[in-house]
C-alpha cells in the first residue's frame, strides 16, 4: 500500500476496498460451491466433487487476479518508483525484509493474529459445511440459505458498530 500512496487515509480506504472485495469474493465462491456444484452428480455428497470444486475455485481466483491486474494497469505510472541506487531484488533481500518487518512487535502480532484468525475461520467454515451437509442433512441449497443468513447477520453487526473515533483529549479510543 505504501507504494500506492503515502497518505494514511487513502491507505485506509484502499484496505477497506480490499476487505470489501475479499468478502464479496468469499460470498461468491461459497454460493457457487454450494448451489451449482451441489446440484452436480459428483457434487458435495461425493468425494470426487470436491476436487472439481477446488479446481473451479482456483480458476476463479486466477481470473480475479488477472482481472485486477488488467483493470489497474493504467495506475502503474502513478506508483512510486525505486531510486536509481536501490539494491537489486533477490530472494536474500526478500527474507531480510521479512525478518526486518517481523522484528517490529506490533506488525508481528498483527501478522500472527491474521494467520491464526484465517486458520480458525477456514476450519470453522469447513466443519460448518460438513455438519450442515452430513449431520443435519441439509441440502446444499438449504445450507447456503442458513450460512448466508448467518454471514449477513455477522456482517451487519460488524458494520453497525460505532466507528473508531479518537478521544480528543488524549488521542485514545
Amino acid at each position: 500500500m505504501r507504494s500506492i500512496t503515502t497518505d494514511y487515509r487513502e491507505r485506509s480506504v484502499l484496505m477497506s476496498w480490499n476487505t470489501a472485495c475479499s468478502i464479496a469474493g468469499t460470498f461468491g465462491v461459497y454460493y457457487l460451491a454450494w448451489t451449482w456444484f451441489g446440484t452436480l452428480e459428483e457434487g458435495t455428497a461425493d468425494r470426487g466433487g470436491y476436487q472439481v470444486m477446488a479446481i473451479a475455485i482456483g480458476i476463479f481466483a486466477i481470473a480475479a487476479v488477472l482481472a485486477s491486474a488488467w483493470f489497474t494497469r493504467d495506475q502503474i505510472p502513478r506508483l512510486s518508483q525505486p531510486s536509481d541506487d536501490a539494491a537489486r531484488f533477490g530472494l536474500g533481500s526478500l527474507f531480510r525484509q521479512i525478518d526486518e518487518c517481523l522484528r517490529v512487535r506490533n506488525f508481528r502480532v498483527l501478522v500472527y493474529g491474521i494467520f491464526f484468525l484465517s486458520a480458525t475461520l477456514g476450519l470453522h467454515e469447513t466443519l460448518s459445511s460438513h455438519i450442515n451437509l452430513f449431520f443435519w442433512e441439509l441440502s446444499p441449497t438449504r445450507s447456503v440459505s442458513w450460512s448466508s443468513a448467518r454471514r449477513s447477520a455477522s456482517s451487519w453487526r460488524a458494520c453497525s458498530r460505532p466507528a473508531f473515533t479518537p478521544d480528543s483529549e488524549n488521542g485514545t479510543a
